[in-house]
């Protein structure tokens, strides 16, 4: 359902076998399961901020899932730092 890293409390992160760094998973698929958590700390200066907790990854899917019914052209981009190299959208 969620395609976005959403910070997940210890426990929850477990239960939801860390697919709370789902973004992380796809792009980097060599890393193992355990490995996930620590991946987003090496990798935070060029990633946009996530939400903390299930129900703020929830709310950020379901906004963007109401913004898009209204405007089916609607792409979410999320903000990034000023270092990061942001992903650049072709039409």
């Amino acid at each position: 359902m969620s395609y976005h890293t959403v910070l997940f409390d210890p426990l929850t992160a477990y239960l939801y076998w860390n697919m709370n760094y789902h973004t992380e998973h796809h792009m980097y698929a060599a890393v193992l399961f355990f490995a996930l958590p620590r991946l987003p700390r090496a990798l935070a200066p060029d990633l946009p901020a996530p939400p903390r907790g299930f129900f703020s990854g929830i709310r950020r899917v379901l906004e963007i899932q109401r913004r898009q019914r209204r405007d089916p052209k609607y792409c979410f981009v999320p903000e990034f730092s000023a270092t990061a190299a942001p992903p650049r959208l072709t039409a």
